[in-house]
């Protein structure tokens, strides 16, 4: 190749080289030009990132705008926005939260538009939403008592680690370390079956915790006195009965334990039994009583 070829392909390369320099040195530039963020529980702020925005020209620059273009991704900048200047050579720097309002992939860009030649300056932005985990599991009522037969609604609220709180009662796992005790049906109803201890659990995963249920005896509920009407001579007798219900839903005849009282004597006497004998002609409410609870019937 010639001399002077060689030469002239030289001057142009040089002069290509110092126009591609001049030109990167007199530009705006963003750093880095990506962020990612990750997985971030929804709801939550994840750490800062930073973002340097560098003025190259030899002229001051006028910042129009920041944008990310989600609400997702939050700024906080010491750039200057118009009217205010970035002088020649100058830097500023954006500071971006990533805060996921739902879950999934939530890509977006930071957008900068400026006076400067390169104008827009952009910087991808991603991250995914992910739910939050259940860190422990509280129980209440966390020690209670019952009569057997009767039930007692327990509730299950979950902690999570975005530090919510959710009323897990209709989703958790229940179950009664005794059976034959209380039994635990879903929704976090437990019932009192006999005399005893039970702990009552709830769980969700591998995430669970417990309440104490102290079942007592069933308790009489309810006392009926049968016939409920009866009519009978002067002189002759009426045997009534006393049946008491429990808490637990048994019955049982309550003759000997009841105390019996008639309303008029002079009408009709009971004896401690529950039979009754006319004695004059009337009408006498005839009462069986434990304690409380009672029932009544009719002679005539």
């Amino acid at each position: 190749m010639p001399v002077k070829a060689s030469r002239l392909l030289l001057v142009l390369a040089c002069l290509v080289f110092v126009t591609h320099f001049t030109a990167e040195a007199q530009s705006v530039t963003v750093v880095p030009t990506s962020l990612s963020f990750g997985n971030q529980i929804q709801g939550t702020a994840s750490a800062i990132k930073k973002v340097s925005l560098k003025n190259g020209q030899s002229a001051a620059i006028t910042i129009a705008s920041i944008s990310t273009g989600l609400p997702d991704y939050s700024y906080a900048s010491n750039c200057p926005v118009s009217p205010a200047t970035l002088a020649a050579s100058a830097s500023c720097a954006m500071s971006i939260v990533f805060t996921p309002s739902t879950l999934g992939s939530r890509p977006a860009t930071l957008t900068i538009k400026d006076t400067g030649t390169s104008s827009p300056q952009v910087v991808t932005l991603s991250g995914t939403g992910i739910a939050p985990s259940l860190v422990s599991l509280s129980v209440t009522p966390t020690n209670t008592s019952i009569f057997a037969g009767s039930t007692q609604q327990f509730t299950a609220t979950g902690t999570f680690n975005n530090g919510s709180t959710q009323d897990l009662t209709s989703t958790v796992k229940w179950s009664s370390s005794s059976t034959a005790v209380a039994t635990e049906r879903s929704g976090g109803l437990a019932a009192g079956v006999a005399q005893g201890i039970a702990t009552i659990t709830a769980s969700s995963g591998t995430v669970s915790a417990s309440a104490t249920l102290t079942v007592t005896p069933a308790i009489l509920t309810s006392l009926s006195v049968t016939p409920g009407t009866a009519s009978v001579p002067a002189g002759k007798t009426q045997q009534f009965i006393a049946t008491g219900t429990y808490s637990n839903g048994t019955t049982q005849n309550l003759n000997s334990t009841a105390k019996w009282t008639s309303s008029s004597t002079t009408v009709a006497t009971v004896k401690s039994t529950g039979l009754v004998t006319g004695v004059a002609q009337g009408t006498s409410t005839i009462t069986a009583a434990v304690g409380a609870i009672s029932g009544i019937a009719t002679l005539t």
